[in-house]
């Protein structure tokens, strides 16, 4: 766990350096007995705040990571949908669908490494191989002049593969925790 980074260690001192000079302070006006007991009592609160704080960040990270998985997962059916739309259409050609797979991989591919950019995590949910076969197995599929039935099952089964590895990136991320 990445619990001791620098920055939480010198919150925990400086909280244990005000809660040392509150418990002198009062140790004056109260015999040893108490004095130990607000020493104590600051101390458990003081580890309390910290482990809710690190709760707290912990369930935001993993919240905004399913929550990039799930987009990212919507822009990949989005995507696919849309070229099944494109194959389907007599006047579709090449030139829109390679149109069409630049800006979508890109956006793509900005969602896939948006996390690793943000939390400085080293979760990727798409290889950089996949995003590349997205950018050219649909045009060359398309261009091969395959009847659009046989287009559409191979389509389908990349679409499927895509999210697999999407949920297999998931899923080895959740392992990690």
């Amino acid at each position: 766990m990445k619990i001791f980074k620098a920055k939480y260690i010198i919150s925990i001192v400086l909280i244990m350096a005000v809660i040392v000079q509150l418990t002198i302070y009062f140790g004056k006006l109260l015999d040893l007995k108490d004095s130990i007991t607000v020493f104590t009592s600051s101390i458990v609160t003081a580890a309390g705040w910290y482990w809710a704080a690190h709760l707290n960040h912990r369930t935001f990270e993993r919240s905004e990571f399913i929550k990039n998985k799930d987009k990212l997962t919507n822009l990949v059916d989005s995507c696919f949908d849309k070229l099944d739309e494109l194959f389907s259409k007599r006047e579709t050609t090449s030139e829109d669908i390679d149109i069409f797979i630049t800006e979508k991989t890109i956006e793509i591919e900005n969602k896939a490494s948006q996390l690793s950019r943000v939390f400085k995590s080293k979760i990727i949910f798409l290889t950089t191989d996949t995003i590349t076969k997205m950018k050219s197995y649909p045009l060359d599929l398309f261009e091969n002049n395959n009847m659009y039935n046989e287009q559409k099952s191979k389509l389908r089964k990349f679409r499927t593969d895509v999210l697999e590895e999407i949920d297999q990136n998931y899923e080895e991320w959740l392992k990690k925790l």
